[in-house]
C-alpha cells in the first residue's frame, strides 16, 4: 500500500486528492480480505478431507488386523483338522488290523502330548 502510496504522490497533478487513494485502499483491503477468507475456507474445508480421510485410514488399519488374525485362526483350524484326521486314520488302520492295544497305546500317547501342550 506504501508502495501505490508514493506513485500517487509522484504524479504531478493538482487534481490528485487523498479520497482516490483511501478509496483505491479499501478497494485493494476489502479484495484481499476476501481472498484471504477463501483461502481459509479452504484451507478449512481440506483439513476436514484430511481428517476423514485419515479416519478411513485408521478404519481400514483394523480391519486388516482383524483379517490377519482370523487367518491365523483359520490356519490353527485347518492344521487342527489335518492332524485330527491323520489321527483317525491311523487308529483305523490299527483296528482293521485288530492292533487293539496299538491303538489303545497311541491314544494314550495323543492324550498325554496334548495334556503336555495344554501347559
Amino acid at each position: 500500500m506504501m508502495i501505490i502510496g508514493n506513485l500517487f504522490m509522484s504524479i504531478p497533478s493538482p487534481s490528485f486528492s487523498y479520497g482516490w487513494f483511501v478509496i483505491f485502499s479499501v478497494i485493494i483491503s476489502a479484495i484481499m480480505w476476501s481472498m484471504f477468507h477463501q483461502g481459509m475456507s479452504l484451507l478449512k474445508e481440506l483439513e476436514k478431507h484430511h481428517l476423514k480421510e485419515k479416519h478411513q485410514q485408521m478404519l481400514l488399519e483394523e480391519e486388516i488386523k482383524h483379517l490377519h488374525l482370523l487367518d491365523d485362526e483359520y490356519q490353527k483350524l485347518y492344521r487342527w483338522n489335518h492332524d485330527t484326521s491323520n489321527h483317525l486314520l491311523a487308529l483305523s488302520l490299527l483296528i482293521k488290523q485288530k492292533k487293539y492295544d496299538q491303538a489303545l497305546s497311541y491314544i494314550h500317547t495323543l492324550n498325554t502330548s496334548r495334556e503336555e501342550t495344554k501347559l
